[in-house]
């Protein structure tokens, strides 16, 4: 009978609960979100600015501000094929850690300082979104 008692405690402490939102299923969303986002970037920089932000700027600077935005992309494609590469329990906690400091940098902090247009409220919903299923996924 002791042994069983043992074989239950070592059961319990090794269980950890699931959590609420599919880690793996979050991972290729954050993927595929960040793959819509990335090619866009990259393929369209111009149309990119004027999309998101209500500013029109010297032509003199456009090469400059496009090469920007796409670098902006060439950095959500590393961390994409990073997300893909590594297993899903580190995966998740560096999503988690991108979209929450980058993305309440650059969104939030977009949002409330920049002049915005109507369509960088879709990142500002999306990456509040993604954060809280993240949290919930750790």
């Amino acid at each position: 009978k002791l042994q069983s008692s043992q074989t239950d405690t070592n059961i319990a402490a090794t269980h950890t609960p699931a959590p609420l939102v599919s880690r793996e299923a979050l991972i290729k969303f954050d993927a595929l979100v960040g793959i819509l986002y990335a090619t866009g970037f990259f393929l369209f920089p111009g149309r990119t600015l004027s999309l998101f932000f209500e500013y029109e700027f010297d032509p003199s600077v456009q090469a400059f501000l496009h090469m920007a935005v796409r670098m902006i992309a060439v950095n959500h494609f590393g961390y994409i094929g990073g997300l893909l590469a590594a297993p899903p329990e580190k995966a998740i906690k560096v999503a988690t850690g991108f979209l929450t400091i980058g993305g309440a940098f650059v969104v939030y902090y977009g949002q409330a300082k920049l002049e915005t247009a109507a369509a960088f409220w879709s990142c500002t919903i999306l990456t509040t979104a993604m954060i809280v299923a993240h949290l919930l996924a750790l």
